[in-house]
């Protein structure tokens, strides 16, 4: 048994000596700046979720909310979203004013 223990022993040490054991360590990246489509939060990067936007890299604190139309939030697809025309109004979404009552048939997309 101790001829084994000694063998493993040896071995284990040899694999790692020439990098065939791998190990996994913990890590945490700190940013300063962030991609398009995340935020900076202290100092890590975070998503914009959905029903906003950020479609510069830089040190913005929050992503900007998607503009309303006659009191409605627009919304996106999905997170990370990195321009405006991500934004829609959905379809089926009713709006009224003093002129009617309106109703989207397709989702309305913005644009620049």
């Amino acid at each position: 048994m101790w001829k084994y223990f000694v063998f493993l022993l040896f071995a284990l040490s040899a694999g790692n000596a020439r990098g065939a054991l791998n190990t996994t360590c913990a890590y945490t990246e700190r940013y300063t700046s962030c991609n398009a489509g995340y935020y900076l939060k202290g100092s890590f990067c975070v998503v914009c979720p959905i029903g906003t936007y950020k479609d510069t890299a830089g040190t913005a604190t929050a992503c900007t909310a998607c503009p309303s139309s006659g009191g409605v939030a627009g919304t996106t697809k999905s997170t990370a979203s990195t321009s405006v025309t991500a934004c829609y109004i959905p379809a089926g979404t009713e709006l009224s004013d003093a002129g009617g009552k309106y109703t989207y048939t397709s989702d309305c997309f913005y644009t620049k």
